[in-house]
Order: C-alpha cells, then structure tokens, then sequence
C-alpha cells in the first residue's frame, strides 16, 4: 500500500474516533451594529465575529490546499456569514437561477444549520455570480427548493487579480432567526453547522475528487451530508471570540496555529497536540496553556521532530469563564527540517536533488551523501558534497543509466555530521521507457529558417561588420559592443553601445582590450565572438553571439582583480539617432499572473500633454511626455519609430543591484540615448558578477503579403456541425446588431479560399487547444473531419488552436514528466482547460513539436497559440533561475534563448511542411516572441471596457502598430465587436469605429465573427486593388499629414501610388466632425467603398465613422 493510501486510509479511522476535543466548534461573535449585507467584507464592519479558516478537503480529510476565510456573527434579529475565496477565472458568468439544482456545479457554498430541537435541517447556498438556493432536508430526504422560500440576504463582489486568471469572491448572507424557525438563541444555546466549499466550475475543473472542502472535517465526500460530522456553533451573548489567522508551515516541519481574540479573555485555557496519523500514542508535539487575563495574539508554533514528511493530526481547543470557545482538528502532513526534493528528468537521464538546510545549523565538514540505489538495494551511483558553515541549500544529481528501464530504483539522500549522525530522506524512482518524442530535435536550426536571410560577415584587422538585410551591427576591437548599428541602411545608433564602470577605489574606469577581438564559431546562423579587457581592479570577460534574426547575445563577466572592490555604478549605454524615434514598449514578465507593461512617447512623438491612462484590467500604463518608468523593472524593451527599432532583453535581475533607477533616457531636441543600470548602489564584488542581456534589431524580415496575412482569423461563415462553412450571407445576420456592422448591399457569397485560413472549432478540441501534443482520439478524428470540412467549403488554409506555453500537467501522458518544464512557481489555472505555465525547455519543445508535427500529417497548414508568452521561471529541476549564493533565494530568469530557438524550430517545420503555412500569436508587440511568428493580434484586454473611448490613437500608436517596424504582421483583436464575448453584445462599438482605428495607422484587425467578414471584404478590396501593399506604395500616417486635423478633429491617412491617392478619414471623437479636404485641380474623389463620387470639400463625418476615398485625375 502506497504512502498516499495509508494516509487516506488513517485519515478514513481516525476522523470517525471520538478523540478528546476532536469535535470542530467555534463561538460565534456577537454584532452590536449589524454589518452592511453588500458583498464587500469590511474589517471593521466584522471586527466582532468569530473568524475561521481550516478547512479539510472532503474527499480524505486532509488539509484543503484552496484557502476560504469565514466570518461568523450574529444579533437579536439575524445570524450573519461572510466568506472570502480565491475563485478561477470564468469568460463569462451569469447567476444561477434561484432553486436550480446546478448551483453546485459552479464554485458555490452551503450553509447547513439544523435549529435547536428541530427534525429537518436547512440549506443556504449560494455562488460566485449571485445564485442561491434554499432547501429543508429531512433525514437523507430533500424537500423541493421551490416549497421553502424563506427570507434571507445575499450579496457578492468578484474583484480580478489578474485577467483570464483568478478573483476574489467575497460574499454576505444575513439569515434571519424568524426563517430559521427559531427565537434567537439564549447564551449557552449550540447549533449544529457545516459550511462546504465548492471550488470551480464542474464543467472546467479536472480535480474534480478535490473540489469539495468543508469546515467540520469528513473523512469522505458522502459524510457531507451527514449530520453527525457538524460542527458546532456556539452562542455566548457578548463574550469573547477566536479570530483565527494562520496554521503553522507544515511544509517546514512546523504545526499549531496563531490567531488573535476579539476583547481580551479571562480563566482561559489552550490545549494542543499533534501526533503520528498512523499512531496515537505517538505525540509529536503537545502544548497545555492557563490563560488567567489575555488580550494579545495568541501563537502555539512547535517545531517538529521529524526524519522525513510524515503523516500527522492536530487537534486544538480554546475555552473561558465562558465555556468553549474555539476548536478544531486538522490532518496533513509535515515535512523535516532536512528539506530534500528527488525528481527524475528523463530527458537528460538523470536524478535532480535540491535539498533546503535553510532550518538547519549546518557546520564546517558536514557533507550531504546522494545515492541511487537499484530494486535488489545494490548501489548504482554515488554523489557526496561538502557544505561550509551557513549553507542554505544544495544541489546534486544522479546518473539515471544504469538503472535498468521498468524497474523501480531507491534515492537516498543523508545529511552527515562529522561524528556519523545524520539526517534522511528517500523516495522511489522508477526508470521509464522514453517516449518517442523524447530528444528527437524535431526541426532542428542550422541555417536561417524560411522568412529570413542567410547574414554577410564582413571582417577587417580592427573590425566586423554583421549585415542582415539593409541593417547593420558594426564591432571593433576597443569594445565588445557595437560602435555603429544601422537600420534600413541609415545609422539608427548615435556613436557606440558603451559599458559604463565606476568603482569606489578608482571612480570611472576604462577597459582596454588585452588583445583583438576573437572569432570563437563562425556558422550560417552568425558568429560568435569573444573579447577580453582590464582595468587595474576589474577585468571584463565577454562572448556575443550574433545571429541572422537580428539578435545579438551578450553574456559578460566581471571579475575582481584586487581585493575589496566596490563597485559604485555599473551601466549599459545605447545613444540613439532621435530623429527615428517615436516609442518605447516594454513590459515586465517576472510575475505569472501580472504582466505590467509601460508605453511611451519619445523623441519627437512627445507630447506636452499627459495622456488619459486605458480603461484596462490588466496593469498598462502610458505616457505621452517620454519614457517616465524607470524605476520598474523590464524583461523587455523595444525602442524604435514608424519602420524600425530595437529590442532590448534581459532575462533576470540576478546581480543587479538597483536603489533607484532601471532605465534612464535623455531625451531633448538634440539627443537621445537609453541608459540600462545593473547597480547603482555601492555592491561589494565578492566574487565575479555574470550578467546576460540581448539586442535584437527590427526588422530582420519581411512579411510576405501583408493583404494575405490581414485576412487570417476564426471568423466562421455559417458554421455547419461537421466544421464546414457556408459561404452564403444572409440578412438575418445582421439583425440582431443594428447598424453596428457595416457590409455589402447585394450580399455576395464569398468565395472559397478568400480568406487565407479558417480554424478549426476549438471547443471541440479542448485539449489540443490547451496544448496537449498527445490528444485523444476522439479529438483526432475531429481534427480529421473538420480538415476535409474546411477543404470541401471555405477552403483556406487550416488552422489549429494549439497553445505553445501553457499545458495541460495532469494527464497521465504528461505527469512523469512536468518537473522537465513546468514554470516555477506554479500558476495552475482552469483557463479552457486545468493546464499550467510551461518554460520551453528542450524537453517542452521536443514535445510540442512532436505535436506540432503530428498535426501537419493530419493536414493543418497553420498554428494560432494564446497562453504564450515568456514567463520568468525558478524551477531549479530543469536549470532555471539563478541562486544567490549569499542567501540561497532562487532570481527568476526567462529560457529567453531556449524560447526563441522553439519557436524557430517551429517555423522551419511548418514552412517546410507547406511554404505558405502561418504561426500565428495571441501576444503583445512588446516581447520579441512577435518577431518569430507570422501574425500578432493583440487588444483582448479592451473586451471587458465598456469602449474604445480610452483606446486614444496615440495608445495605438504605441501599443498596436507594429508591421513595418519588426516584420510581423499586427492585428488588432476587436473583442468589442466580436459577438460571442458578453461585453460586445452589450456595447454599441461598430465595425466602422474599429476599421478607422487600425486601418488608419495601417494595420489590420482579427476577424472572429462572421457578421465583420463582409464589411472588412469591402475595406481589403479597396487596398488590395489600389496597391496598398506594393513595395512602391508610400503610407503617410495621420501625423505627418498635412491636412489631418487630429488631435482636435479628424485623422487622415493616406496612401501614394503613382498619381493616385487613398485617404482615410476617421473621426476619433463622441460627436460628428468637419473633414475638409483640399485636392489638385484636375482631380476627383470617390467613395471607395460605394463607389460613388464625393462632392463636397467639407463634409460631416460621424461620431467613431471613417471613409475610405479615391482621389485620382479625372
């Protein structure tokens, strides 16, 4: 029986002994001032109720990982409740209707209270979009929800930590004596009460068996409803009660508990004991307490004594003058303070051991003994590591190889001291097979990919010119950055990429290079180079590696020549030629549910004026007077104008030391330059300090077709069950929207293969669109139909959801090996699918490719991917982070390069399967991920504003428009007109609102809807036979146009072909406005999309309209 069973097995036995105090009770706190029924928990409103937070998964008893908070009060006319809950994300909620037996399908809780002599109990439920329900049980009978409808209140709040990831959920329930059948309750009066959690929506959740916590432990999910498992609420009148905060760090060998009172208590008594699940005799700790007058919190935190993670319950009581106050019993389990992790990485055939002394005293000359041991107990490997006084932590790892494959071997690890006593931990490991996706480097890189140029490396005695297309990285001996760089053949830097250095002892100081510039690997991807330099107190180690898609990879170190150097300053300079400039992106991807991104105007886009902040849930913030965030941290930041600019990447802020500032720019009418700090505080160099940081010039490519690649997306024309479309329009489309979507009067059937893909129904491939590599067959055999579908209708392309950095971790395919990638620290979300962050290892890759492969055999051409992006990870199992060996604390880092050979693996394999094949990229311009795939579309986070009022074109500008300036085409995603989403039904945006929003900054937009097909048709036909897209074309946006009236009236874009002219005029504003327009004589204008002559010079254009006009010789 495995450890696992024997724990469910105990919990089972010992939940049902009438051990002393083992009852769960709480007194219940008397309210003089009734709290406000309005979903918002205040503290102060609250301050007098009981307050709990133990609660036990239903499913074995043990300690609930999802925490709940519940508050518990009551006065002469009701008995109040408040709860506050982290809850999944949910797109859409709507409430439950009251009574419906469903309720608890959702995340939900029930009150269960039986009154005082009563036979029936009573249910309240309620849910997290303001359902509820009431019900008598009778026995094991339930009486029909709609024949008791008693009075009661019930109010919730949902406040977002983060879009598409979790909230809040707090909710208030007033219940009145009067509905309970019941006078209130006399002091001394105890009421039977359980309160049960349901976590997540059974339709979303996988961990279906753990969803289900209660406040009164049951050892199984049918004791739920059992009424001798109750705990008991007990009234006291206006005697004190228990307001429980925290239990101990069971994870850290420590128990108990700690909590405070709500008036101080008198002839109080606390009693404690945490014993051995499998044995009650053995204790593990015990604690009794007198408590003669006591008014502060209360902490009983023993730390444990024990050998290895053991399987414990603890059981606590607090009484009064009063009588019983406060009382409860838990089961989990403990880990030792000799903390030691064991997990196989199969894909590098080994054992990784991290182990935490963190806890411990450690001592010169104890050492830490790892040995894999095979089934008979025969030693196969042996690893043993010497500890210095104060180590915090250690790392080992085992050969896996000789474990035969199948068997199941031992990992034993032992802390020793110098006289032999030890410490131990141990757990099985078992040798799989490999799966054939394993370690196969499916579409392995070894010259530019199709989308990219081979580079030209020009080398001199002094000198190296690196040439990707028209742009141009210039190096010379004296530095190992670059002294020119240059972008569509004109020079975008304004003198060198310079290291700046500056020491206590020594103030600035200068390198100079111990010799010439090294060529260390030269290659059809690039080269790699390696330079050397000193100052008397420090020298700098570097190697750049440059590469065809314009990065350049610096990886520098600076040692210590002398002793005690303090380093004052140390930066990075990048002077910039400001004439070019126009933004500056960035964004910070070190958290997993937040990602801050910061927008700016610079150079000569600054504004005088502060810009309005978007109307968004997650954080953005913009500014119009030039870069005013340096003091966030960035992973990324792109820098650059209307066709050109710069990426910057650092992956970690390992050895950074920063008081005040990250970036800093000088940003006047006659110079711009960025400036990077790694320290800015005096820093001690102990040791030598390593640091990583990238450049990627844009664009190292050119987008084949924009028009085709404008026309991608998941908008369905009369989707059939089988996947098939319809390439009929109907007027019955268009109905239910009013004037909101602007088409063609004849209604014209599409032509099939008009748009460039049509994607698969994604709802039908849940685990696929979760970025499962390995499907079911059932959906297999869906992706087979819909391909013969889409072929046999609209044609196109198709394309397969198919997310590339976030899986699906508890499918038994996967479960041996998520240690290899999962993002650390974990983030598990139920977004369509209970999936989990992943970091794109070569493990990831190998598998999702494998995947991605499979798929094209199926007939996919093209792969859109949400849930993607860089993430920094810690997970110290497969090599991420960086450990501070001061303090042991794991520095995230992103897989910055891993990432971005996974997604040019992925490209070589889809053009090579079908040239015209896509990537295509739920994601933001501000990472450099845009830059290897096809198409980005961004601006899902507008779909819960209530418009695109806050959407100000200078935040497009900054946020959105992006295809000349790296290559990748950019379409905006119009969740406002995208009719499936809830806010897009409600709200009033238009089609023609969002076509002048992005075509007039020449960008496209995402078509997710079929009533936006026939209207964009009408608007790509107009580019398309004007020649929008030629490479003779010339586009002057809106704010280099001499006759455009923004800010302040209407935008005019305008394309220029030969003698003809394409405006288009939109108007921004709430209220119609004049758009007057000077022409040459000898020309005439026409309305593009009807085809009609304009006349007039002066013209009203409509609140939020656009027109698209010709002008050409008449």
């Amino acid at each position: 029986m495995t450890g696992k069973m024997l724990l469910i097995f105990f919990c089972w036995i010992l939940l049902s002994l009438p051990v002393k105090g083992a009852a769960t009770f709480c007194r219940v706190g008397w309210m003089s001032q009734a709290p406000e029924i309005n979903g918002v928990i205040d503290e102060q409103e609250w301050s007098m109720a009981a307050k709990t937070g133990q609660f036990s998964d239903a499913s074995n008893g043990r300690l609930a990982s999802s925490p709940t908070e519940l508050y518990i009060g009551y006065d002469q006319n009701n008995l109040f409740f408040a709860f506050r809950a982290t809850i999944d994300f949910e797109p859409v909620i709507e409430p439950v209707k009251h009574d419906n037996l469903n309720i608890l399908n959702v995340d939900a809780v029930r009150l269960s209270i039986i009154p005082p002599g009563s036979k029936t109990w009573m249910k309240f439920t309620v849910e997290r979009g303001g359902g509820s329900s009431d019900m008598r049980v009778a026995g094991q009978v339930r009486q029909p929800a709609q024949e008791w409808e008693p009075e009661w209140r019930y109010a919730v709040k949902r406040t977002p930590l983060t879009y598409f990831a979790a909230s809040i959920w707090e909710g208030e329930i007033a219940i009145p004596w009067t509905s309970l059948e019941m006078p209130p309750p006399k002091p001394g009066t105890t009421i039977p009460f359980q309160f049960t959690r349901y976590a997540g929506n059974i339709q979303r959740t996988a961990e279906l068996n753990q969803r289900v916590s209660t406040w009164a432990p049951v050892s199984n999910l049918w004791h739920v409803i059992v009424p001798e498992t109750f705990g008991k609420l007990i009234f006291a009148g206006q005697a004190p009660v228990f307001r429980f905060e925290k239990y101990g760090k069971f994870m850290e060998g420590e128990a108990g508990l700690s909590g405070v009172f709500s008036k101080p208590v008198a002839d109080a008594e606390f009693e404690g004991r945490v014993w051995h699940l499998q044995n009650y005799q053995h204790v593990l700790a015990r604690h009794q307490q007198k408590l003669p007058s006591f008014d502060q919190r209360y902490s009983w935190l023993p730390q444990l004594d024990i050998k290895k993670k053991t399987p414990m319950m603890m059981n606590w009581r607090f009484s009064d003058q009063h009588g019983k106050l406060a009382g409860g019993q838990i089961v989990t389990e403990a880990s030792p303070l000799f903390q030691v992790e064991a997990v196989p990485l199969y894909s590098q055939n080994k054992v990784q051991i991290i182990g935490n002394l963190s806890k411990l005293n450690i001592k010169e000359g104890m050492r830490i003994h790892c040995r894999l041991l095979s089934e008979n107990g025969d030693e196969l490997e042996m690893q043993q590591i010497s500890l210095q006084e104060g180590t915090r932590f250690f790392e080992g790892a085992l050969p896996l190889g000789k474990l035969p494959t199948d068997t199941t071997g031992k990992v034993m690890v032992q802390l020793l001291d110098g006289e032999g006593r030890m410490q131990h931990y141990e757990t099985d490991i078992k040798n799989l097979p490999r799966p054939e996706w394993m370690n196969q480097n499916i579409g392995a890189v070894n010259s530019p990919p199709p989308g990219w140029e081979t580079p030209v490396i020009r080398k001199q005695e002094q000198s190296l010119d690196f040439h990707i297309l028209d742009n141009r990285y210039g190096f010379a001996a004296i530095s190992p950055f670059p002294q020119q760089i240059d972008l569509r053949g004109a020079p975008f830097s304004d003198g060198a990429m310079t290291l700046h250095l500056e020491t206590e002892a020594g103030g600035k100081q200068t390198l100079p290079p111990s010799g010439k510039m090294r060529t260390a690997s030269e290659d059809a991807r690039g080269i790699t180079l390696i330079w050397d330099g000193a100052s008397k107190e420090v020298s700098l180690q570097a190697k750049v590696r440059i590469e065809f898609d314009g990065l350049a990879w610096y990886e520098l170190r600076l040692v210590p020549l002398q002793k005690d150097v303090v380093i004052r300053k140390l930066s990075v300079e990048f002077p910039l030629r400001r004439e070019y400039l126009r933004y500056m992106r960035g964004c910070n991807v070190t958290g997993m549910l937040t990602t801050p991104k910061y927008f700016a105007l610079i150079g000569p886009a600054k504004s005088k004026y502060p810009l309005p902040q978007p109307d968004l849930a997650q954080p953005n913030l913009v500014s119009g007077e030039g870069w005013k965030f340096g003091k966030s941290f960035v992973n990324f930041l792109w820098v650059g104008g209307e066709d050109r600019g710069m990426y910057l990447v650092l992956p970690s802020q390992f050895n950074m030391h920063i008081s005040d500032r990250y970036t800093e720019t000088i940003d006047n009418d006659g110079e711009f330059s960025l400036r990077l700090h790694l320290i800015d505080t005096p820093t001690p160099m102990q040791r030598p300090l390593d640091y990583q940081l990238g450049t990627i010039l844009t664009p190292c490519k050119r987008p084949r077709n924009v028009a085709r690649l404008q026309r991608i997306g998941s908008g369905f024309v009369n989707l059939q069950e089988d996947g098939s479309r319809l390439l009929q329009q109907k007027p019955e489309m268009y109905a239910p929207f009013g004037k909101r979507f602007f088409h063609d009067p004849e209604y014209r059937p599409f032509e099939k293969d008009y748009f460039t893909t049509a994607i698969l129904t994604c709802w039908q491939l849940p685990q696929v669109q979760n970025g499962n590599p390995t499907p079911p067959e059932k959906e297999l055999k869906r992706i087979d139909v819909e391909v013969n579908a889409i072929r046999n209708s609209i044609g196109g392309m198709p394309m397969l959801w198919y997310d590339s950095l976030f899986t699906m971790f508890h499918l038994p395919q996967a479960i041996p090996y998520v240690y290899e990638w999962e993002c650390h620290p974990r983030t598990r979300l139920p977004v369509e699918q209970l999936g989990t962050f992943v970091c794109a290892t070569d493990a990831w890759a190998d598998y999702y490719l494998y995947g991605v492969k499979k798929r094209m055999q199926q007939g996919i051409k093209c792969f859109y991917m949400d849930m993607s992006n860089f993430h920094s990870c810690s997970n110290r199992f497969h090599g991420c982070g960086k450990r501070n060996p001061d303090t042991g604390e794991v520095i995230p880092s992103i897989r910055f390069l891993d990432g971005r050979e996974m997604f040019l693996r992925y490209q070589k394999l889809v053009k090579e399967n079908d040239p015209e094949g896509l990537l295509v990229m739920h994601t933001p311009l501000c990472t450099p991920l845009a830059l290897w795939v096809d198409v980005i579309t961004d601006g899902e986070g507008w779909t819960n504003a209530p418009n695109y009022s806050s959407l100000k074109p200078e935040f497009y500008q900054m946020v959105a428009m992006g295809t000349k300036a790296t290559g990748t085409v950019c379409n905006f995603f119009p969740g406002l007109i995208l009719t499936h989403y809830q806010q897009a039904a409600k709200c009033d945006v238009t089609l023609a609102e969002v076509c002048g929003l992005t075509f007039s900054h020449n960008e496209s937009m995402w078509n997710g809807s079929q009533v936006q097909l026939a209207g964009l048709r009408m608007v790509w036909d107009v580019l398309v036979n004007f020649g929008a897209y030629e490479n003779n074309t010339e586009w002057v946006p809106y704010w280099r146009h001499p006759q455009s009236q923004y800010p302040g009236g209407v935008i005019i874009s305008e394309w220029r072909r030969d003698k003809q002219r394409l405006l288009l005029v939109f108007n921004p504003y709430y209220e119609a406005q004049t758009c007057r327009l000077e022409i040459p004589q000898g020309y005439e204008i026409t309305n593009a999309l009807d085809k009609k002559p304009w006349t007039t010079r002066s013209a009203q254009i409509a609140s939020r309209d656009f027109k698209l006009l010709l002008v050409q010789p008449q």
